[in-house]
């Protein structure tokens, strides 16, 4: 705020002659102010580590060195009073630069790891900003440099607001596929920034078409320029957030972006340059040439990125469905399993009941524990719990039907929902079936050990018609089972 205080004295200073607030205007404000910009861009690459992001701010740094360059030689051509066709475009150049750098910065932006075909399109789109930039340097200046050298300058004046146009468009789409809300603050201010480079040199060439009124520099317009610097400086300033607190990036889906705008400009430059008078008939023909070679390449271009662009949409569109599809499956399965949980449990029996209620069947429902499985993580260890399980799981999968349901209810505890019985003897037979199967030994670092465990059984009706009085009863059951077996032990120990 201080540069910018010193830089807008003069304009405001009542007793300061034209001429020397045109002399100021003309050849000592940007340097001072592109300074501005420079530390403020020093200070930002101090505080980063992301090489990805230092590489962002060095070619903006770059950018603004050609920058201060072009206005160190304006001040040099200016004290020799050396002002010919060479030195315009040795400036023009300079300015030409700062663009290159810019776009390079934009095009190399930090970025998420992306698929192969998001990769080739990325390719594409920065050949197609380099031809772009190539076809705008060629029009604007190349072509009238060597043809019609009193249309140089106004011409000039075109191709950086078309390159203006270029930054607005870029950083629209990048404000837009922002990974994250730091990138989206960076580039919305540099988007503010291009924006008002764009009013004031539209401003400035329509003023040098003589299509609005011409203001002498050191007038209150060139006031417009100021807010530039500032919003670059905001944008250098903007706080990094730290690693631990950054979201994941997004995925974005890919667009055609830029490339559509960059095959349409050039015809719609050369129309409007001949509406608006701007165009002369040296110029136009080679112009015309040069329009629908570009635009022939750039469609082609489009082209080739549609193709990549459409394969990356689908494979994120796919990406998208698979997460959405693995959330939705955590939500109501076991992690470890894969059987459905309480949740699914939930549903799956109050259906059950519902259809044992209206076909009067008999439904059982079988509360399974492994005996002494603290034991077992104990002495085996986690991993070979946690492969009891599964085989368990396994074992209830294959021991029931399509139709019937198997669910954990949380550490060694499953349920199984037996429909379609005929009266209490199935829901024994399929319990004592039940046992059996769970009782054969099981491999754990390819030694069998032998693993029992309880199956508790509640029959709706006649037991209870609620998941919770029927999983009450058959824990009842179960533990029962429990005791009759540790009896068991304990009688068959003392004979021996």
């Amino acid at each position: 705020m201080v540069v910018l205080s010193i830089v807008m004295l003069p304009y405001l200073l009542p007793g300061l002659s034209a001429d020397a607030r045109a002399i100021w205007a003309a050849f000592y404000t940007d340097p001072p102010l592109v300074m501005m910009a420079l530390v403020a861009f020093q200070f930002r690459l101090r505080r980063l580590a992301d090489p990805a992001e230092r590489r962002f701010w060095n070619l903006w740094t770059l950018a603004l060195g050609a920058w201060l360059l072009k206005s160190i030689l304006t001040l040099v051509f200016e004290r020799f009073e050396v002002w010919t066709m060479e030195s315009d475009l040795l400036l023009n150049g300079c300015y030409f630069v700062f663009y290159s750098f810019v776009a390079i910065a934009l095009e190399t932006r930090p970025q998420p790891t992306r698929s192969r075909p998001a990769q080739l399109a990325r390719r594409v789109e920065r050949i197609g900003t380099l031809v772009f930039f190539f076809g705008l340097a060629v029009y604007f200046a190349i072509i009238p440099a060597i043809l019609d050298p009193a249309a140089y300058e106004s011409s000039s004046l075109m191709l950086f607001v078309a390159l203006d146009l270029y930054l607005v468009v870029r950083l629209a789409g990048l404000v837009r596929d922002a990974p994250d809300g730091h990138w989206r603050r960076v580039y919305g201010w540099l988007l503010v920034t291009a924006l008002l480079w764009f009013v004031t040199d539209t401003v400035e060439m329509l003023m040098w078409a003589e299509k609005i009124p011409w203001y002498e520099d050191g007038s209150l317009l060139d006031l417009l320029w100021f807010p530039a610097y500032l919003t670059l400086v905001v944008a250098a300033r903007i706080r990094e957030v730290p690693a631990a607190h950054q979201p994941a990036p997004r995925q974005v889906g890919f667009q055609l972006g830029p490339l559509v705008w960059f095959s349409v400009s050039f015809p719609v430059i050369h129309f409007s340059l001949a509406r608006l008078g701007f165009a002369t008939p040296e110029l136009a023909r080679t112009r015309e040439m040069l329009t629908m070679v570009l635009l022939m390449v750039i469609a082609t271009m489009v082209v080739v990125y549609s193709r990549f662009m459409r394969e990356e949409n689908r494979r994120l569109e796919e990406e998208r469905i698979r997460s959405q599809e693995a959330v939705e499956h955590l939500a109501f399965h076991d992690e470890l399993t894969g059987l459905p949980n309480r949740r699914l449990l939930t549903d799956r029996v109050t259906q059950a009941l519902s259809r044992a209620r209206r076909y009067n069947w008999h439904l059982a429902i079988l509360l399974i524990d492994v005996d002494d499985f603290k034991a077992v993580n104990d002495s085996l260890g986690h991993d070979a719990g946690d492969s009891v399980l599964c085989q368990l799981a396994e074992r209830l999968r294959r021991s029931v039907r399509d139709n019937d349901t198997v669910a954990r209810l949380g550490g060694d505890e499953f349920v199984a929902i037996i429909e379609g019985l005929k009266g209490p003897e199935d829901a024994a037979r399929t319990t004592e079936f039940l046992t059996a199967s769970l009782a054969a030994p099981y491999e754990i670092d390819s030694e069998k050990i032998e693993i029992t465990s309880s199956v508790g059984c509640a029959v709706f009706p006649s037991q209870g018609d609620t998941l919770e009085t029927l999983l009450k009863e058959a824990d009842a059951a179960m533990y029962r089972r429990k005791n009759e077996r540790l009896s068991l032990i304990t009688r068959l120990a003392a004979s021996a």
